[in-house]
């Protein structure tokens, strides 16, 4: 992704947030939505000038974290926040879908 956003012009810091929001989203959807059993989680990149927007959806269902540390946990909606223009997070029966937004310029 990292390639790819520099190809079509991204500005370095937008590269930066969007690695970081993209793999917040990515980690959010693997910890809380499968088991051990696993399950898909995808992820598409384009170009919507003068943006980038990058939907990451999963299939599973919300589950509570499984680590025993959770006092220290839930800043990942903060970071994804953080690094983009406008953040949106669906919840359904069918899975979740986070769509990021994030200028390609500063």
């Amino acid at each position: 992704m990292r390639c790819w956003l520099s190809a079509v012009g991204a500005a370095p810091r937008a590269v930066a947030d969007l690695l970081v929001a993209v793999g917040e989203a990515c980690t959010n959807a693997i910890e809380h939505a499968y088991g051990p059993g696993g399950g898909a989680v995808t992820v598409h990149v384009e170009i919507q000038p003068p943006d980038v927007l990058a939907t990451i959806r999963d299939t599973g269902q919300w589950r509570v974290p499984r680590s025993a540390n959770r006092e220290n946990r839930g800043r990942g909606t903060v970071f994804m926040r953080n690094c983009s223009d406008d953040l949106r997070i669906d919840h359904d029966p069918a899975g979740t879908n986070v769509v990021i937004r994030r200028r390609l310029a500063e």
